[in-house]
């Protein structure tokens, strides 16, 4: 499968489990702080997790491996377009779509911060908007319509913005937002946004009513505040959320019992043993390949365009042998060193490397069974190309002597000639 939707499929689903662990365990009790933790780590989880797994070297056994390359008038029967690649790029250019309108809406806030003025109530900075908008704030700020509001509203509107201003809500936001613009497609991912910022305004909730500010009071002004009519920027924390008789009800609902934490201890294990089973088996296709290199048998690299593509072993794989790509009809090889490494590599991303091989240069080229200068290779028609085996150690001084103790490229052509050389 595709590193692409390999990795999407990951996100997915480890964002889904976080959605169905808090569905689950955690969406009717009354810890909101811990959900919070919860739930934004489980967001930092899915974005990181699929670029946090180690790549497994593989070091089979044995000395050599035959790259057959396919018949070019079966190749040419393929489909001329490549559907797997074309939905690369539509959902590439969705992604960037939804990331500009996510940017256009860092630039209306810019334009509401310009067209406020500082301002303070209560000892506590915030800033005053020109135009009516409903009370929120972004990271640092609050912006607040200071004529639309009564001294007795400012009161818990400034308590309740300030908590999201200290506690840096605005960030537990934008991280919810990323996840939607990824899996946008993914109803799951959409309703764990929602739940990030239902449960964020649950917490200030708490939090001011502990204050002292007194129940009723606060719910009415919520109320009042909602009905304004009056627009809000996606990006802020909202003061009047649109979730707003959940917020009474949680409001209203009683402590839950400190024994339901351990749901948390819970949701540990189930989470990251969920991520664990996800690694095993979207790496279990790779892992069916090493074990048929290493039992000899013959193995297809298919992708959608070059379906008739494969590597053959022949005496099992050359010693640290690492394999990317599959073969294509027009590919050929070209070589480079570093280190103490010959990485033979084929124009459509696949490499071959020979460990222990000094150069390019010191390797012997047979050519339809003629050896020929190695700096030739590059003259050959890859077209012409029927099949090149790679020989290294015993298996190639047997054949050709101690002139060929760094290792043998045999190449054989359709024709069996050498009359693709210029």
């Amino acid at each position: 499968m595709n590193s692409f939707w390999i990795t999407l499929l990951e996100i997915n689903l480890v964002l889904s489990i976080v959605y169905a662990g808090y569905l689950v365990f955690l969406k009717n009790l009354t810890f909101f702080r811990w959900t919070r933790l919860y739930l934004l780590g489980g967001m930092m989880l899915g974005l990181v997790y699929p670029f946090l797994k180690t790549q497994q070297v593989v070091h089979p056994p044995a000395e050599g491996v035959n790259i057959i390359i396919p018949d070019i008038a079966k190749a040419a029967q393929t489909p001329a377009f490549d559907y797997s690649q074309g939905a690369v790029y539509l959902i590439s250019a969705i992604f960037l779509l939804l990331f500009l309108r996510f940017l256009t809406r860092f630039f209306s806030l810019g334009k509401i911060h310009l067209a406020s003025d500082k301002a303070e109530f209560n000892g506590r900075k915030f800033r005053n908007t020109r135009k009516q908008l409903n009370p929120f704030s972004f990271w640092k700020w609050i912006y607040i319509h200071r004529n639309s509001h009564s001294d007795f509203e400012m009161r818990q509107i400034m308590t309740h913005e300030h908590i999201h201003t200290r506690e840096r809500h605005t960030f537990d936001v934008l991280v919810a937002e990323i996840c939607t613009i990824i899996c946008w497609y993914n109803p799951v991912v959409k309703l764990l946004s929602k739940a990030v910022k239902d449960n964020l305004e649950f917490l200030v909730d708490a939090e001011v009513l502990h204050s002292g500010i007194d129940r009723i009071s606060y719910q009415h002004s919520l109320v009042g505040i909602s009905l304004s009519g009056f627009p809000q920027p996606r990006h802020g924390n909202q003061f009047a959320f649109k979730t707003l008789k959940k917020r009474i009800r949680m409001m209203n609902k009683e402590q839950s019992s400190k024994f339901r934490l351990t749901s948390y201890l819970l949701l540990t294990p189930l989470v990251l043993g969920s991520a664990a089973l996800l690694t095993f088996s979207c790496q279990k296709e790779s892992v069916d390949i090493i074990t048929k290199a290493q039992k000899n048998e013959e193995i297809a690299l298919v992708e959608p365009a070059n379906a008739s593509a494969k590597i053959a072993a022949t005496q099992g794989a050359v010693k640290g042998l690492i394999i990317t790509k599959p073969v294509t009809p027009e590919e050929y090889f070209r070589a480079e060193k570093s280190g103490d490494t010959v990485a033979i590599d084929i124009p459509g991303n696949h490499s071959v490397t020979l460990r222990g091989t000094p150069t390019l240069q010191d390797l012997l080229v047979i050519l339809d069974g003629t050896p020929i200068d190695s700096e030739k290779i590059n003259s050959i028609d890859p077209k012409t190309i029927e099949s090149i085996t790679v020989l290294k150690d015993a298996s190639a001084r047997a054949l050709y002597g101690e002139k060929a103790k760094n290792g043998v490229i045999l190449i054989t052509t359709k024709t069996g000639k050498a009359g693709s050389r210029q």
